[in-house]
């Protein structure tokens, strides 16, 4: 199911990629937090996206012991909603 809004991303992903998904807010610059709608972040299947997102990557934190399974889902559809 496609969300319109997702509490987890507001929370933990909207500083760093906007609110749009494109990464052009302060954290970003420190970060350097990708565009949601590259050509190598739209190839990305939902699974790598959560494992991104569960283990972390480059200077980007995991949140597997902070998100349960379904939250890091919920997270990856929000994303891909963001990039339509």
């Amino acid at each position: 199911m496609w969300r319109t809004e997702n509490k987890v991303y507001w929370a933990k992903c909207a500083n760093f990629h906007g609110p749009d998904g494109k990464g052009k807010t302060a954290a970003d610059k420190a970060t350097r937090a990708r565009d949601f709608s590259s050509d190598g972040l739209k190839k990305k299947t939902h699974a790598a996206w959560t494992d991104i997102i569960a283990k972390g990557k480059n200077k980007r934190p995991s949140y597997d012991k902070q998100l349960t399974d379904a939250e890091a889902k919920d997270v990856v559809i929000y994303k891909r909603s963001l990039i339509k």
